[in-house]
């Protein structure tokens, strides 16, 4: 509880018991949306695990992805702040 009074940033709490409580300081609609965010992925975390589990993606195929969505850049070539 004390980190909720240091970060304003913190909306939810997970408890030991498995349960969760969430919170908005925007209103009804951005808490229920919130809520609903949340749900879905934990939902998109079980169900693969209903299926034997994750699995890790082999060499090469997340340069790959990134790529074909143009947002690739080689680290060569992304500008750093210190320089």
């Amino acid at each position: 509880m004390n980190e909720l009074e240091e970060d304003e940033g913190h909306f939810a709490i997970l408890k030991a018991n498995g349960g969760s409580t969430v919170w908005r300081r925007k209103g009804l609609l951005a808490l229920a949306n919130t809520a609903l965010i949340l749900k879905e992925g934990a939902r998109m975390q079980f169900l693969p695990e209903c299926l034997g589990g994750s699995k890790l993606f082999g060499p090469g195929v997340m340069e790959q992805q990134w790529k074909m969505s143009r947002l690739w850049q080689d680290s060569e070539n992304v500008p750093f702040a210190a320089e």
